[in-house]
């Protein structure tokens, strides 16, 4: 019980006049908290019910055949909190739609985990030239952010394409000199 009051007393301090309010209103110090406390369970077991069924219909937008439902899918996935979303984004690189894999790797520049740098791997054999030239910002920041890029970008400088192995070269020039020295 003297736990309850030191917490009840720190709630007080903390806000007094919304607390006695209440107080006043509703009975007890200790009914108020509990009931504020029963609240927050139910609202915050309400929202992840809501988001777990939010998830489970984006999931299901990610195999519509039209492309924009994929991306606004898709693009909700990668807003979403307390999900376990990273195979699902990962397993988008291999959308039909490029605009969808660009997006992908937009978000794995903005989301550096081991498992989607892993990942842009299997971006250097994609057959759009935007998404091969997208790879080389994010494997180039990724390259910021401390980790080993070598295959990354030995594979970017063997590209059929000219364009991509002169993008490639540039940004290696636009990089600090010891990059190549740290490693994650």
């Amino acid at each position: 019980m003297h736990g309850v009051m030191a917490v009840a007393l720190a709630v007080v301090l903390a806000f007094p006049a919304d607390l006695t309010a209440q107080e006043s209103e509703e009975g007890t110090f200790e009914s108020t908290l509990l009931k504020r406390e029963v609240e927050t369970r139910k609202r915050l077991e309400a929202e992840r019910k809501l988001n777990a069924a939010l998830f489970t219909e984006m999931r299901a937008g990610l195999l519509n055949d039209d492309r924009q439902v994929r991306l606004q899918s898709l693009r909700t996935i990668m807003d979403m909190k307390e999900v376990d979303k990273e195979l699902l984004i990962i397993d988008m690189l291999d959308d039909r739609d490029e605009t969808v894999r660009l997006e992908v790797v937009r978000y794995f520049a903005r989301h550096q985990t081991q498992a989607n740098f892993k990942a842009l791997l299997s971006v250097l054999e994609d057959e759009s030239l935007a998404v091969r030239l997208e790879l080389i910002k994010t494997v180039t920041d990724y390259c910021r952010a401390g980790y080993e890029a070598q295959d990354l970008i030995h594979g970017l400088l063997e590209d059929k394409q000219p364009t991509v192995r002169k993008a490639m070269l540039e940004e290696i020039a636009r990089l600090p000199d010891d990059i190549f020295v740290k490693t994650r």
